[in-house]
């Protein structure tokens, strides 16, 4: 992965401040994506660009919680907390009668 202090700054100075409208305006997110609270995003809603922003994202995301040596992850941590994450199950789709 390559993660270290300066590699995380600039993921953060780059990507701080995006949303969901600047990501739609930018053309990673189609127009025509659910909306929030509703079905997840599909990758049929994304532009190519979108995916790669996406994976980058996840990528980070795992060396920030479990990055090592193994995956040339590179930061000094002070304190390791309990993190609990909660993944919300598929909405049931309402039956046509």
């Amino acid at each position: 992965m390559g993660l270290d202090r300066d590699r995380l700054a600039a993921f953060l100075g780059t990507y701080r401040g995006y949303d969901r409208d600047r990501l739609i305006g930018e053309g990673l997110l189609s127009t025509e994506c659910p909306p929030k609270g509703a079905d997840l995003i599909d990758p049929q809603f994304r532009s190519p660009q979108g995916e790669s922003l996406l994976d980058l994202a996840k990528d980070m995301l795992y060396g920030l919680l479990f990055g090592d040596e193994a995956t040339n992850t590179i930061l000094r941590r002070n304190e390791r907390e309990l993190l609990t994450l909660t993944v919300p199950r598929p909405k049931p789709r309402p039956s046509i009668s």
